[in-house]
């Protein structure tokens, strides 16, 4: 009951992880003259490249393959981002640990928040992108609203699942990066399924493709599909309960291991 209880005061110490998360994200461009700008710059890079690869080398795309990219790798970085970064939150975090009397959980909470930092800066590219091919925004849109409180209930679910691992087993972390290397492949991010292969057994049971649509879906203007959001908000719940139950598990021991 601790480890749970811990976890809601951390939820609730927004004026501590808030900062902190912004502080993470501008830490990594200190001293540099655009700041996080280079966010935005790299992702412009990115997108335009991708964009070029499918136009001039693979073949002419729809209209909307733009917008469908911009979005598809704006969410995909977050969900990437608080993944990836789950394994490491805790050991990254040593120093406010040891030095701090402060729940454990808000450093996963920070981590959470700091993906959901550069994610709004990503989104300005989408917004961008918008601008230029001339779509307007639409009301739908607001419905990436609940889409991003699911993948906000993914990350923390995987990050107490995933940090109290990482903790104990430092092999964790690059098993998660070798493994989202290769979801990011199999997920339709840069490239757009058919309906058959919307319907295999490859994307059904991948719950990123799910997260990754009833976010992109509501930004491009049209609502994801049922099976979606039951399936999107189903793999957020398990990797909570799951994560929940790992950590009250580990929790007494995981300030040994950092």
């Amino acid at each position: 009951m601790f480890a749970l209880r811990e976890i809601l005061a951390a939820l609730l110490s927004v004026r501590i992880w808030w900062p902190i998360a912004v502080d993470d994200v501008i830490s990594r461009y200190r001293r540099t003259t655009l700041g996080p700008a280079w966010l935005i710059l790299a992702q412009v890079a990115w997108i335009a490249g991708i964009y070029l690869l499918h136009s001039r080398v693979l073949g002419g795309q729809s209209e909307d393959y733009l917008s469908y990219l911009a979005a598809g790798l704006a969410v995909w970085s977050l969900l990437n981002g608080i993944t990836s970064d789950s394994p490491v939150a805790l050991i990254r975090a040593k120093g406010y640990i040891d030095s701090y009397p402060l729940p454990i959980a808000v450093h996963l909470i920070r981590s959470i928040a700091g993906s959901f930092v550069t994610f709004a800066h990503l989104l300005v590219v989408f917004f961008g992108v918008m601008l230029v091919q001339r779509h307007m925004p639409s009301i739908t849109m607001l419905a990436a609203i609940p889409g991003l409180m699911i993948i906000a209930v993914y990350g923390l679910g995987v990050e107490l699942f995933l940090a109290s691992l990482g903790a104990r087993f430092r092999d964790v972390g690059p098993a998660v990066g070798s493994a989202m290397n290769l979801l990011f492949i199999l997920t339709p991010i840069f490239w757009v399924p058919t309906p058959e292969q919307a319907a295999s057994p490859l994307l059904r049971f991948n719950p990123f493709f799910h997260l990754l649509e009833v976010v992109r879906a509501p930004l491009m203007g049209s609502w994801s599909t049922p099976e979606h959001w039951i399936l999107a908000i189903a793999s957020a719940l398990t990797a909570l309960v799951v994560g929940s139950a790992v950590y009250v598990r580990m929790r007494a021991t995981i300030v040994y291991w950092l």
